[in-house]
């Protein structure tokens, strides 16, 4: 281990986890060189031409290797610290009539702002104790060009599991992913440490990428509403929790599958054996007829806090009108015709309620 990954993994140890979340931080550190920089790359290239992934959310699938940014912007030597930060996964109450879900990743403060001050925090501490000035400091929280999961897989924090999400044996799947990115001077590392981490990049390679506990397991696969998990590429454009948040049309077959979802999923996570789900938090769920209601302003002021935010009210109207479709709760006239004026939420309208 180097001196590095010691401090790092004492640090993270001592940070308190934001509440309602419970467990410890984890996370997994890459001391890059130029030839480990480079035998990453390798594998980041082959992953990206197997997996074709891309949706409306992410950039496009060349652009992600940051093992070549690396390579090309500091000659392949960079500090990498890739973070696992808990969220609450809560339960929802059954499909209620006139009640919509939103998932715990979402509800409870806004993720993005809180794993990035634990980057910052942790940048700050350790430039105490690396001895060279970082040749470009960046953070990333679920806006990074390259693939999250990937970086954290290759820096040990965790293995993915049949849903396809990264598994870590303390965490389970439901936490947050941060990355730390420091570019670092040639010879920042010492020979023999270089040779150490090419060790367990290479035992890393032959490692199966499944996580161990799902070998045997297949509760989310059979759980899952739209038949993506356990697959062997992701297809995201199927998963619950992006179609809640794409602005794209959703087919009919989707609409039906979404249910009483405002924001989320995580059907895959709660059939999990690994996962803890805090089903104390559950709280009773959003009342559709009031959300089909908010404004732009109610909306921020109501969930501006929390990582629902970054979508608009319009999405989450949008799923206030198909959740109150799904659990039998009609629009009046009224509402149908305030609706149905909306560019963005008068197709839905149209669809699920004008033949009813």
């Amino acid at each position: 281990m180097s001196r590095i990954e010691e401090f790092v993994g004492k640090w993270i140890a001592a940070v308190k986890v934001p509440s309602p979340a419970r467990g410890r931080i984890e996370a997994g550190v890459l001391c890059l060189t130029e030839q480990s920089c480079t035998f990453l790359s390798a594998q980041m290239q082959a992953t990206l031409k197997e997996t074709k992934v891309m949706t409306s959310f992410e950039p496009n699938p060349n652009d992600r290797n940051v093992y070549d940014h690396i390579l090309k912007e500091f000659g392949g030597n960079a500090i990498v610290i890739v973070v696992g930060v808990p969220y609450p996964l809560t339960q929802p109450n059954g499909p209620q009539t006139g009640k919509g879900f939103i998932d715990g990743v979402a509800a409870y403060g806004e993720y993005h702002d809180q794993v990035n001050e634990i980057l910052r925090k942790l940048a700050a501490a350790l430039a105490e104790v690396i001895d060279f000035t970082p040749l470009q400091e960046a953070r990333y929280v679920d806006t990074s060009p390259y693939v999250d999961r990937e970086l954290g897989f290759w820096s040990g924090l965790g293995e993915y599991g049949r849903h396809h999400q990264l598994m870590n044996a303390a965490l389970g799947s439901h936490f947050n992913i941060g990355t730390l990115m420091l570019g670092a001077p040639k010879g920042y590392l010492p020979e023999g440490e270089n040779e150490a981490v090419m060790a367990k990049l290479m035992e890393r390679a032959d490692e199966s990428r499944l996580f161990k506990g799902c070998r045997d397991c297949y509760a989310c696969v059979t759980a899952c509403p739209t038949g993506i998990c356990g697959t062997s590429v992701m297809d995201r454009d199927r998963c619950l929790s992006y179609i809640t948040q794409t602005k794209e049309i959703i087919s009919d077959e989707l609409v039906i599958k979404m249910g009483n979802r405002l924001y989320g999923c995580s059907t895959c996570q709660l059939a999990c054996p690994y996962n803890e789900v805090m089903s104390d938090l559950g709280a009773g769920g959003v009342v559709l007829k009031q959300a089909i209601q908010l404004t732009n302003r109610s909306f921020k002021r109501q969930y501006g806090h929390t990582g629902i935010a970054w979508r608009g009210v319009n999405v989450f109207k949008r799923n206030a009108i198909i959740a109150m479709y799904n659990t039998g709760t009609l629009l009046s006239d009224s509402e149908r015709e305030l609706l149905a004026g909306h560019p963005f939420l008068k197709s839905y309208v149209r669809k699920l309620y004008d033949n009813r």
